[in-house]
């Protein structure tokens, strides 16, 4: 049963990521239900979260490539009481720790 706090709990929205140019992308993916690393043009390396400037070699010619959706799942923790409001109604929750296939932590 729930009480009317609960139910406002529910309703109360969630922090949003703050979207920049850079990132606009990576958000749009996920939301569509894909999860896009950053691949350098120049040395073909992958890295996370999305940048406009490679991590290895600097360069500047970085674009979104789609994860596989596979990868090794090393812990989890259920969720299962919460201090923030934004999140009470939404009890539980899990949070997962994923090695993905391409090799980006």
């Amino acid at each position: 049963m729930s009480t009317d706090s609960t139910k406002n709990a529910a309703m109360m929205p969630r922090p949003a990521p703050r979207v920049t140019a850079e990132t606009k992308a990576y958000w749009q993916a996920l939301h569509d239900g894909r999860l896009t690393l950053s691949e350098c043009e120049s040395c073909g390396k992958l890295s996370h979260p999305p940048q406009a400037v490679c991590a290895f070699c600097w360069g500047n010619k970085v674009k979104p490539k789609v994860a596989s959706g596979r990868g090794t799942l090393n812990s989890f923790s259920i969720i299962r009481q919460t201090a923030d409001p934004a999140f009470k109604g939404r009890v539980p929750y899990v949070i997962a720790y994923v090695d993905i296939d391409e090799g980006v932590s």
